[in-house]
């Protein structure tokens, strides 16, 4: 059985007391007897007839208090034929407690108690009593008695002498004398997947196997039946009352099943109390329902031994909870043992390293338990893990699989390796690449200046270069732009006659055309510029226009501002109302006549206006312009500006190509350094826009308000001129 239940149930009722140390016996482990110091006695005596046997001692100092108890714990076993004798003080069982220099003797015995006294004449003085057999002889006594003495006195003369209860459970028959167990505690066999009963009426032992203990298990790895304890990763029955259904109670690892009750009454007939969690009947739920010297071990009431030091105990002392335990560590058991959480050495709950799957359990050093899990891991994708007998391995498999080679293709698995397939035939289809497959690597395909030549007529010079063919074509041109040059890839180059346009080198025709593979002249060209005053021819391929003498061409410009109203075809735009561009019949300054155009106010006293910034447009008409005679515009200009400076009041003429094209500026700042207030004939060349429509345009801006006091700009006379005209 799991011992380490019994301790943790033991610790959580006990402050006094903690799991009691076990010794072997012949029909199973019992708990020893308690070492009581300070010249405290534990009796244990049983009455062979059933009879509760008197506690008491002719001691002066035992109390009526300690026979009492002995009374009322003899009354609760009395079914089980024996009465576990509890006292505690200077109290002797049967016989007087030696002194100091008292060695004791056989005689000190009492006669007719059922009780083994034993003396020690050690410096604590402590009585420890074993308890007898139903028999009336003390079989457990060190020194054998008579069949009808009441019990057997040993006297120990060295000092702190401890002397177990060494006694023989004969579990022959009752009549026999064997006392048998008395509880489940009795009949523990040391082996942790056992479930341990005692058949209290016949006082014999069963050994019930616990289904699924000692496997392995975690979290990840329930037991199929019972729990997992997870201080030793195996399986157990239980290991407290809530793993168990109602009606049951655990018990030495498994659940049994008890008395069904809801209050104590119902367990008055069995001498115990009611578990009302688990509705059943059980010997103890706390020590305060054990007598003396006893302690409530899962539900069951057991004897412990009290110790200061391990010289008082069979094994050693555990002297935080002041009990004599089995052991405190591993080192204190036998070989092959482990000490359990309840301090008793147990058998190893793992033997040998075992398999669930692919997972493997190891033994703990100590056989106490199982490691963690390691997962068995195949070596290669061509075998698989196994786990057999508690050890990892692989078998083999077979399939496909890859060699890491990429010169093999069609690898497959073959005793558990992975055998190379074929090898890989690299093959880009390229003549301009050198193919190979390179180990460990795959296809190499290296670019080559090989020749590449092929069957076409069309091309010529194919060379590898860089992975690819590079070829030139081949020129079928024959220079003649009356023929179509085509290739053939079967048959070369070929040239058909077309009817294409061409020009026979002669620019006097036009509409030269392709006619039977040669070029023919076309129509004369027409070189009439539509003025009646020229002469028109071609000679070497260019037009020429020679002016007739006294003949000139009409409808140029010839504006000479006299009306004092705004010509045909011109207009006007200003920044500014007051100051502004003014056809004036009478201007204070005029080159012809009486009127000019003039850009300031209508009183001709200036073109300042509260110093603001003046801007104004003033546009001719449409113009057509000769095609020959060096056409150009001319104009009289007079003005009174700012300054001399170019920075301000600037003065420009412009002139655009058809009615929604850009201007584009002739003359910029007409102010140009001349001498202010003097006329002076101004000239800008057209012949640029020879032969096509345009518009002339004037602008005046002032670029900022400051200093506008001047006379401001008159124009006069603006005519179109062309050579050899007047």
């Amino acid at each position: 059985m799991f011992h380490r239940v019994h301790c943790v149930a033991l610790v959580a009722v006990l402050t006094l007391f903690a799991c009691g140390g076990e010794e072997e016996g012949p029909d199973g482990p019992h708990l020893t007897g308690v070492t009581k110091t300070d010249s405290g006695t534990i009796d244990g005596g049983t009455a062979s007839d059933g009879e509760a046997q008197d506690a008491g001692s002719t001691d002066e100092d035992a109390s009526a208090d300690d026979a009492g108890l002995a009374a009322d714990v003899a009354k609760r076993n009395d079914e089980d034929g024996g009465t576990a004798d509890v006292t505690e003080g200077d109290v002797g069982s049967g016989g007087d407690v030696g002194s100091e220099d008292d060695t004791g003797s056989e005689d000190d015995a009492g006669t007719g108690d059922a009780a083994s006294a034993v003396d020690a004449a050690g410096q604590d003085g402590g009585v420890i009593d074993g308890a007898a057999s139903s028999d009336a002889a003390g079989s457990n006594d060190t020194t054998g008695g008579g069949a009808g003495d009441g019990g057997t006195s040993q006297d120990a003369a060295s000092q702190d002498t401890y002397v177990p209860d060494t006694t023989t459970a004969d579990t022959s028959s009752p009549d026999a004398g064997a006392t048998g167990c008395k509880s489940n505690v009795d009949c523990d066999d040391g082996k942790p997947c056992t479930q341990d009963l005692c058949d209290a009426k016949s006082g014999k032992c069963s050994h019930n196997t616990i289904a699924d203990c000692g496997t392995p298990c975690s979290d990840k790895l329930p037991c199929k039946s019972g729990v997992c304890d997870p201080k030793s990763g195996a399986c157990i029955g239980c290991m407290t009352d809530k793993n168990c259904k109602a009606g049951s109670i655990c018990q030495s690892g498994a659940c049994v099943t008890s008395t069904g009750c809801s209050s104590d009454v119902a367990c008055k007939a069995a001498n115990g109390v009611c578990d009302k969690t688990q509705k059943a009947c059980v010997d103890c739920l706390v020590n305060a329902d054990c007598d003396s010297g006893m302690a409530c071990l899962q539900h069951q009431c057991v004897k412990v031994t009290k110790c200061t030091s391990s010289k008082q105990c069979d094994a050693v002392c555990d002297t935080k909870s002041g009990i004599c335990v089995a052991c405190l560590e591993t080192s204190d058991c036998p070989s092959g043992k482990w000490c359990g959480a309840d301090h008793t050495c147990e058998d190893p709950v793992c033997t040998g390293a075992t398999c669930t799957g692919l997972q493997r359990y190891a033994c703990k050093k100590d056989g106490s338990g199982f490691e963690a899990a390691t997962t068995c891991k195949a070596t290669s994708t061509c075998n698989t893990a196994t786990c057999e007998s508690g050890k990892c391995g692989t078998a083999p498999k077979s399939g496909a699989c890859d060699d890491k080679d990429p010169c093999t293709q069609g690898d497959t698995c073959s005793k558990g390796a992975c055998a190379p397939g074929k090898k890989v035939v690299c093959n880009d289809g390229n003549i301009c690449t050198n193919d190979a497959c390179v180990t460990g690597k795959g296809c190499s395909f290296i670019p080559n200046s090989a020749p590449c030549p092929d069957d076409s007529k069309c091309t010529e010079k194919e060379t590898c270069d860089k992975g690819a063919c590079k070829k030139q074509p081949v020129n079928c041109g024959d220079g003649n732009p009356c023929t179509n040059n085509t290739c053939d890839a079967k048959t070369g180059c070929v040239s058909v006659a077309n009817t294409a346009s061409c020009s026979d080198g002669d620019n006097c025709t036009t509409n030269d055309k392709c006619t039977g593979g040669k070029c023919t002249a076309g129509a004369a060209k027409n070189c009439d510029d539509g003025l009646k005053c020229t002469v028109d021819s071609c000679s070497k391929g260019a037009c020429q226009h020679n002016v007739t003498s006294g003949c000139c061409p009409t409808g140029l410009l010839n504006e000479k501002f006299e009306s004092g109203k705004q010509p045909s075809g011109w207009d006007a735009y200003n920044l500014n109302s007051t100051v502004k561009w003014r056809y004036l019949s009478k201007a204070d300054h005029h080159k012809s006549g009486s009127g000019a155009v003039y850009f300031g106010r209508s009183d001709q006293k200036g073109y300042h206006y509260k110093y603001g910034w003046l801007k104004g447009y003033l546009r001719s008409p449409m113009l057509k312009l000769p095609k020959t005679g060096n056409p150009r515009v001319e104009f009289w200009l007079w003005f009174d500006l700012e300054d001399k400076s170019s920075s301000y009041d600037k003065l420009y003429i412009q002139v655009r190509e058809g009615s929604w094209g850009q201007y584009k500026t002739l003359i910029y700042n007409l102010k140009d350094g001349r001498t202010n207030k003097k006329w002076y004939l101004v000239k800008a060349s057209l012949n640029k826009y020879a032969g096509k429509d345009v518009q002339l345009r004037y602008t005046f801006d002032t670029v900022d308000k400051d200093d506008n006091k001047g006379k401001g700009v008159y124009i006069d006379d603006v005519r179109i001129r062309v050579d050899g005209c007047p």
